[in-house]
């Protein structure tokens, strides 16, 4: 996966990418896959960590993390740890009294996404309060209807997100899943959920006698949440959740 991350970042030299958020594996091996990435390609990394790693793991890590120059964490929850934070909110708390250095993103949740409760104005309240315990920047899962966005985006504000603080809108190519079973899959997965009209859309393409049915369905979708989401929060740039895929990459081109 590494190397496939390496190739896929070389087309992209010539976009303006704010960032590359680096997880997946054990913390060590992010933290220095993300610095030989900073490295040959000059991009800000952000080193991911989730709620599975021990405290004596996360302070050996976030320490080497900060002698190298990072200052970028997306902290995630895991909740198949037993013994490490209890959640995202405890490593929060954690990371900012620990190493107040660090710029530190969580995940947040609109419509349509699955949150660490799975409940929206719990979830929605949650991130508040993870805001208020020292992170600085919200995250948002894919969106596939930017009126979730619109709505999650004001409902953090009334919850006491203040407004300064960076809500970040992210997007994903349907097809950088690959097949549509795969798709779906993912879709359950991740905990994602395409709006009724996208699913009977994606359901209804005869992909059997245009294998690229999926594709251009997904550009077209892309683009247009893309241009959607600039006319309305023009002052925003949406991540997008490449999945290590090369459609994604023909997307962002």
């Amino acid at each position: 996966a590494r190397e496939l991350l390496q190739q896929r970042l070389v087309p992209l030299r010539g976009v303006n990418i704010s960032f590359v958020s680096v997880g997946g594996a054990s913390p060590s091996a992010n933290l220095a896959f993300a610095l030989d990435l900073a490295k040959q390609y000059d991009v800000c990394v952000q080193l991911q960590l989730d709620c599975k790693v021990s405290k004596e793991e996360a302070s050996a890590v976030l320490k080497d993390a900060s002698a190298a120059g990072i200052v970028d964490l997306l902290l995630l929850p895991n909740k198949a740890s037993n013994r490490g934070f209890d959640d995202v909110l405890e490593l929060v708390r954690f990371v900012a009294k620990e190493f107040g250095l660090f710029r530190i993103s969580v995940s947040g949740y609109p419509r349509g996404t699955k949150g660490e409760i799975g409940l929206y104005s719990k979830d929605v309240a949650l991130t508040a309060e993870q805001i208020k315990a020292g992170a600085h920047v919200v995250l948002c899962s894919p969106v596939f209807d930017i009126n979730h966005f619109v709505q999650y985006d004001g409902d953090l504000k009334r919850a006491g997100v203040a407004a300064d603080v960076p809500i970040q809108p992210s997007l994903v190519p349907l097809h950088a899943f690959g097949k549509r079973s795969e798709l779906f899959r993912a879709l359950r997965s991740l905990g994602w959920v395409l709006p009724k009209k996208v699913e009977a859309d994606v359901l209804a393409l005869q992909v059997q006698k245009d294998p690229r049915a999926l594709a251009a369905m997904g550009e077209w979708l892309f683009v247009c949440l893309f241009l959607e989401l600039t006319r309305r929060c023009p002052q925003l740039q949406p991540h997008v959740f490449t999945m290590n895929a090369a459609a994604s990459l023909d997307a962002l081109h």
